[in-house]
């Protein structure tokens, strides 16, 4: 036996479990990781019965096989799924202001670029990637400037303008 290499947030533990079995359960705790994580997204995205679902269906067998695996007591993992959650919480409440700035951010370019409508962005991006946020803003502004050079905004208003002058 010999002592297990688990992940980061489990670097206090120091158990003996042969390794296969503890490689098992640091893939199975990203998988957990993984879970908490979506699952704490789709709340903030009012998406509450999926959340429960992952929850309630697909994290507790997870769970299960990953104490089953780790070496460590119940104490011990209950602390450590504790932890996991209070963190994913946290980061995807700080990743929601985030993108809560950015979205203010991009309207309040929109409305100082005299753009109308609303923001469209061509790709789906994750709440905690806030790198990816700050480049969809950068593109979006590009295109509004774009637009707004190409297609003035008195040019967009109908000919009958013309015929009353």
């Amino acid at each position: 036996m010999a002592i297990a290499k688990l992940p980061a947030n489990m670097s206090l533990l120091v158990s003996t479990v042969p390794m296969a079995s503890a490689r098992d359960a640091a893939s199975i705790w990203k998988q957990i990781e993984h879970g908490v994580r979506e699952s704490c997204v789709m709340r903030c995205e009012g998406r509450e019965s999926e959340a429960m679902a992952l929850l309630q269906e697909a994290l507790p067998s997870l769970i299960r096989e990953w104490s089953a695996t780790c070496g460590s007591t119940g104490e011990v993992c209950r602390n450590l799924l504790r932890e996991l959650f209070a963190k994913a919480q946290e980061q995807v409440a700080a990743a929601m202001l985030s993108r809560r700035l950015v979205l203010a951010s991009i309207r309040a370019d929109n409305v100082r670029a005299g753009a109308s409508g609303t923001l469209h962005l061509r790709r789906r991006i994750p709440l905690d990637d806030v790198p990816d946020l700050l480049d969809a803003l950068q593109e979006s502004e590009r295109s509004a400037a774009f637009r707004a050079q190409r297609f003035p905004a008195h040019a967009s208003q109908p000919l009958a303008a013309l015929a009353a002058g």
